[in-house]
């Protein structure tokens, strides 16, 4: 698996439990992260990776512990 699909699949599976521990739809996800819910989706469904500013807006949304996604992304080969 090439370095980008790890960082992809690995963002898009805290993603998806980030929203669901805050019982948000996709489009509050989208609001509360100031992107479009096209975007949103596409980063939750490991199609894209957010651009910085957005990827701030996202850890600081979900209060993502960003050792937490440094070691899963490890652990899938990255």
């Amino acid at each position: 698996m090439e370095a980008n699909d790890i960082l992809q699949k690995s963002f898009s599976s805290i993603l998806k439990e980030k929203r669901a521990e805050h019982n948000y739809t996709v489009a509050k996800a989208a609001e509360k992260c100031c992107i479009t819910d096209k975007q949103y989706y596409n980063l939750e469904h490991g199609l894209s990776l957010p651009e910085f500013p957005t990827l701030v807006n996202i850890i600081m949304t979900f209060e993502i512990d960003f050792n937490q996604f440094i070691a899963l992304i490890s652990e899938q080969g990255y």
